[in-house]
């Protein structure tokens, strides 16, 4: 009888177990944050590398797919933003420029670029998308709602999902000891060997 409940218990936390290591491998927001946060900066400067070497695709390509994860912090935020305008006045691209400069305003207000060290082209294009971005951030549309996140697609309804289902396998994943089997009868001791 003890051996039984005793491999329940351990069935039960062998299950928490590997439902913790799925859920660490398979649900956003538990088990890639500390990956993310790690080599974002990494990456936000092998995009300036790469625009200074002028792959300004695949710069502009490296830093959307960072703003797309929405893992970024608002500095490292307002650097992608900047790397993409200026890919995208490289690769003529001007209304994207405006709204990634735009973007870059929202996020950090005093930030300009610096006319020594950027080229004129983005300089220019930065001050004639200010105008514009000012009087957006003064006028907000009102038909658009608030742009949030669904409580499903947010890291902390994941995490409270998976701790629920952990502490129900582990307080309700055995069933209760009336419904055991009965054990099975002890064995006889064996024979005595035969004699010649």
């Amino acid at each position: 009888m003890t051996l039984i409940h005793w491999q329940k218990s351990r069935m039960r936390a062998t299950a928490g177990v590997l439902l913790l290591l799925f859920l660490a491998t398979t649900s956003p927001g538990i088990g890639w944050v500390p990956a993310v946060l790690a080599t974002v900066q990494q990456d936000i400067e092998h995009a300036q590398d790469l625009y200074d070497f002028a792959e300004f695709q695949q710069a502009m390509d490296l830093v959307t797919s960072l703003i797309a994860s929405g893992q970024l912090a608002e500095t490292e935020e307002r650097d992608a933003y900047i790397i993409r305008a200026r890919s995208a006045v490289q690769l003529g691209l001007p209304t994207q420029a405006e709204e990634d400069f735009c973007a870059v305003h929202t996020l950090d207000q005093t930030w300009m670029p610096d006319p020594v060290m950027f080229p004129k082209d983005e300089v220019d294009l930065f001050n004639s998308a200010m105008p514009d971005c000012q009087q957006a951030a003064v006028e907000p549309d009102p038909e658009e709602g608030g742009e949030d996140v669904p409580f499903y697609k947010k890291p902390i309804a994941w995490a409270a999902g998976a701790g629920a289902v952990i502490l129900a396998v582990l307080l309700l994943g055995g069933g209760s000891d009336e419904e055991e089997t009965p054990a099975a009868p002890a064995l006889d001791d064996f024979p005595p060997p035969p004699t010649k």
